[in-house]
């Protein structure tokens, strides 16, 4: 028997809500504009901040200055996302579970705080959370463990009795670093490597249920 976890951490862009495929549709149309055509092998690069991403992006292409990019793909993102967002399977059900379990859940993203508010609005889950941990609060961003440290602290825990669902290579990188318990959830999670530091990994939040939520937040094995 181990000691149970008490409270639970989300990330939001890919685990609690389903932007990637938005992410994805605003770059491919951003580089049309500059009369390019997504590569197959165009870099993933989800998960970390859009003027990071446009680095990326912009020297993988050869577009030049980074923000030229951003320009086009801005306006692209607010649209999509007004058009097509909308929350990952299974995340409205987990956390009603989990709510009902008396455990406490905190989001922790490297968005600013008028992004995660207006995203949590646009989807009904403002009062989910107990906060959110945005890149307005910490110094360094994911891959650093500060955002994941600092939402512990708030916690009032330490991070071994906290769990965190991420989907990126940052975010499980950030996650580890705390030392708190990763779960890693991505429909090709076991195809990525990126992700094989999580101690779980699970390819939907559907697969997360009332065992799993035994399991882990009343004691007992835990891992894969």
């Amino acid at each position: 028997m181990t000691d149970p976890f008490v409270a639970a951490c989300f990330d939001l862009d890919g685990t609690l809500v389903d932007t990637e495929p938005i992410h994805n549709e605003a770059e491919r149309q951003m580089l049309l504009h500059f009369g390019v055509e997504s590569a197959p092998d165009h870099p993933r690069q989800f998960g970390i901040t859009p003027e990071r991403g446009m680095i990326v992006v912009a020297d993988f292409y050869g577009l030049g200055d980074p923000q030229r990019l951003l320009e086009i793909y801005d306006p692209l993102w607010d649209r999509l996302l007004e058009e097509r967002l909308t929350t990952m399977p299974g995340a409205v059900a987990l956390f009603t579970a989990l709510r009902g379990a008396g455990v406490p859940l905190a989001l922790v993203t490297s968005g600013d705080r008028e992004y995660a508010e207006l995203v949590l609005r646009m989807v009904g889950l403002t009062d989910l959370f107990a906060f959110t941990v945005t890149g307005d609060d910490v110094s360094e961003m994911k891959p650093s463990p500060e955002p994941y440290l600092l939402a512990a602290e708030r916690l009032g825990l330490f991070p071994e009795q906290v769990v965190a669902f991420e989907d990126s290579a940052a975010g499980v990188a950030s996650v580890v670093a705390a030392g708190i318990f990763c779960i890693a959830v991505a429909a090709d999670v076991h195809e990525r490597p990126e992700l094989a530091a999580a101690q779980m990994h699970i390819a939907s939040l559907n697969d997360f249920g009332p065992s799993e939520i035994r399991r882990l937040f009343a004691g007992g094995p835990v891992g894969d």
